[in-house]
């Protein structure tokens, strides 16, 4: 039996993801990724959560998925990355930490598989495949594509799955990996997913055509295990002083 622990956007609240880690008992761990920029939140915790990343990024029991608002960390030097919460000072801090940018950059995905569960950031929605596409081919297209969006990135250019939909004040369509809108989110057929990003009050569940979709992000009051390919989603019950 394997059991699989799924923290949402975490926004420098690294000691409710360490009340989690103790709390439960896993096998492995995949962070949805936004491990920075609460609002608001400034050098100091930019600085802690740096340092929390640098303690955890060689264990391979962790999957680290990279969120928006993580990228404008890990590649300074590109401006078209940037979104709300980034400052320039919280960027030298957490440089000044992460010395070694090139290699912790190796360490973050775009999505993973847990189970039949597709984990992402933000989501895949429909939109972002191409027309009459054959879903046979889903998961090779997708890892196809993940690595254009690298190449791409190390060019310093954009690939759709790294784009803002006009949702959230892109000019793309349909909104990237790390940047889809739940509210905008389109099922894809046969495929269970588990996103953040979107914040919200409470769990959100979409249902699509022989799949389950939940978005988790509740400002981190829960997250979810995934044991056998069974998807339980949990309340932090005690946040820690």
């Amino acid at each position: 039996m394997s059991k699989t622990l799924i923290v949402p956007d975490i926004h420098d609240k690294i000691s409710i993801v360490q009340h989690i880690l103790e709390k439960e008992k896993w096998d492995r761990v995949v962070f949805e990724g936004d491990f920075f920029d609460d609002f608001p939140t400034g050098q100091k915790e930019a600085t802690l959560t740096a340092r929390y990343l640098k303690s955890i990024i060689n264990d391979e029991r962790f999957t680290f998925l990279l969120g928006n608002h993580d990228i404008h960390y890990l590649w300074p030097y590109l401006g078209s990355v940037r979104c709300s919460g980034y400052e320039k000072i919280k960027s030298a801090a957490v440089e000044r930490e992460l010395v070694d940018l090139p290699e912790i950059r190796k360490r973050f995905k775009l999505y993973c598989w847990v189970d039949d569960w597709l984990v992402s950031h933000a989501g895949v929605s429909a939109g972002l495949l191409p027309d009459k596409f054959d879903m046979a081919n889903f998961k090779e297209w997708l890892e196809t594509e993940t690595q254009n969006c690298w190449k791409m990135l190390g060019q310093g250019n954009i690939h759709k799955f790294l784009a803002a939909g006009r949702d959230r004040g892109g000019h793309a369509w349909t909104g990237g990996l790390n940047w889809c809108d739940w509210n905008s989110f389109v099922a894809i057929a046969n495929t269970n997913q588990l996103v953040g990003h979107s914040i919200g009050r409470d769990v959100r569940l979409h249902v699509g055509i022989n799949s389950h979709n939940y978005c988790i992000d509740t400002n981190l009051r829960h997250y979810a295990i995934i044991e056998d390919g069974v998807l339980d989603i949990r309340e932090v019950a005690k946040l820690p002083k």
